[in-house]
């Protein structure tokens, strides 16, 4: 008894820190723009998964940092709520039971500029 609920205590602490700090590292290289967690939350023993203040932001191409403090996210979630079934576990894959985003906000997205100008780094070109 004692041993799992150590466990759990564990699971709490350090599953959001490991989920935070992947998600923005490996959200910022794969969509080229800064990606910024406010907080998470994790819940073990129902595999609750809930991410506050989501944000992607154009960057900089020379600093990979925000194009400046000011700027406005292309993409604001301010919760975004998963619960995931334990077949998860099973099949190490995500399989969930709910997906709720509250607050979504795009903003900026793709605005229009010169023929062939990409407004988004990782944005398709036409032609």
């Amino acid at each position: 008894m004692g041993i799992g609920l150590l466990v759990r205590a564990v699971a709490c602490t350090v599953a959001p820190l490991i989920v935070k700090s992947r998600l923005e590292r490996r959200g910022s290289e794969k969509l080229a723009c800064h990606v910024s967690v406010g907080s998470v939350d994790f819940r073990p023993w129902s595999l609750d998964l809930t991410l506050h203040d989501l944000a992607v932001t154009e960057v900089d191409p020379d600093t990979l940092r925000p194009a400046s403090p000011q700027a406005v996210p292309q993409l604001k979630i301010r919760r975004h709520y998963i619960d995931a079934e334990l077949a998860s576990l099973l099949r190490l894959a995500p399989v969930t039971d709910a997906l709720r985003l509250e607050e979504p906000a795009l903003s900026d997205l793709f605005r229009p500029g010169p023929p062939g100008h990409r407004r988004h780094p990782g944005a398709v070109q036409n032609g």
